[in-house]
């Protein structure tokens, strides 16, 4: 009988504060408000964070994959520098970053799609086929077009160029007029891609 009367009461305390709570945050707009915007904060990061996790694990098995078969490819990711001027030369796409849709465009050599590059913004695909100025640096014989290309484009703007060779399945990337073979063991791969596109 007391465990019941002491239940009882501790239910109706209980239901008490809540509504209490709930009139409290619905009177004070700026209690509310907070809630509000806090809450969206945390939602908004761990969104970010996992699409940010999921492009990386799609890039970094792309590039695995393209390496293995050999298929040339470029795929640059915008930073802070628009490339909006090399994306209206290309084909204007709006996709998740897909490695089935990556193989499909750059598997297929009789399509236009094959030789341009991939341009990445926000963790999506937004152009295919565009074409960079080459550089006019001497590099290496062993880079062919797309290694030009590619450093060309990071040359004049903060973009991070991810390279596939057609020839010897190496992959690089271009950053600030620079270029660098990277490695070929997937954790690796996956650490070098987190800190090009982390550097300032």
């Amino acid at each position: 009988m007391v465990v019941n009367i002491l239940l009882f009461i501790t239910l109706i305390f209980l239901l008490l504060l809540f509504v209490f709570l709930i009139a409290f945050a619905f009177l004070n707009k700026r209690v509310r408000n907070y809630v509000v915007r806090t809450w969206t904060s945390v939602f908004s990061k761990s969104k970010q964070n996992l699409d940010k996790k999921n492009f990386f694990d799609n890039l970094t098995s792309t590039l695995l994959r393209l390496s293995v078969d050999k298929i040339g490819a470029i795929i640059a990711i915008e930073k802070r520098d628009s490339l909006d001027p090399y994306i209206n030369i290309g084909y204007r796409v709006s996709s998740d970053f897909s490695p089935e849709l990556l193989v499909t465009i750059f598997y297929n050599k009789s399509s236009p799609l094959h030789d341009g590059a991939v341009i990445v913004r926000d963790y999506k695909i937004i152009s295919v086929s565009s074409y960079f100025p080459m550089t006019r640096q001497l590099i290496d014989v062993s880079y062919g077009s797309r290694h030009r290309s590619a450093l060309g484009l990071s040359e004049k703007s903060d973009a991070v160029v991810f390279i596939v060779s057609e020839t010897t399945g190496k992959i690089s990337v271009a950053l600030k007029g620079v270029i660098k073979t990277l490695s070929s063991n997937s954790d690796r791969l996956q650490d070098e891609i987190i800190h090009y596109l982390s550097s300032k």
